[in-house]
C-alpha cells in the first residue's frame, strides 16, 4: 500500500533537490537550507497525507548536514487556496496540493 507513495515522495525528493541544486551551485560554501512546505492536506489524512513524512525524511537524508524540511499543516502560512501563488511569489519554498486548488487569474 505504501509503496505508490514513497515511489512519490522520492519523485517529489528529486525534484526539490534538483531545484535545490540548481539554486545553491554557484555558493562557495555550504549553508543550511530549511525548506517551508505547505500542504493542502493533514498528515493524518491517510493517502494524501501519509507521503509527506516520507519525502521529508527522503530529502533530509540526502543532504543530512545541509537541507531540512519543515512541513507546515493546511492553513498555517496562507489559506489553502493560496499555497500555489505563495509557492509562485516565493513566500513558500514548496507546496503539495491537488491541481484542483489552483485558481488562474
Amino acid at each position: 500500500m505504501f509503496g505508490n507513495w514513497k515511489r512519490l515522495a522520492a519523485v517529489m525528493g528529486i525534484v526539490a533537490l534538483l531545484m535545490v541544486c540548481a539554486s545553491q551551485a554557484s555558493a562557495k560554501e555550504e549553508q543550511r537550507i530549511m525548506i517551508k512546505l505547505q500542504t493542502a492536506y493533514a498528515q493524518a489524512l491517510p493517502a494524501l497525507g501519509e507521503c509527506l513524512p516520507f519525502f521529508k525524511e527522503f530529502v533530509e537524508s540526502a543532504c543530512p548536514e545541509t537541507m531540512k524540511v519543515k512541513i507546515y499543516e493546511p492553513g498555517k502560512l496562507v489559506p489553502t487556496f493560496e499555497i500555489h501563488q505563495a509557492v509562485s511569489s516565493g513566500k513558500v519554498d514548496a507546496g503539495y496540493l491537488a491541481p484542483v486548488y489552483v485558481t488562474i487569474a
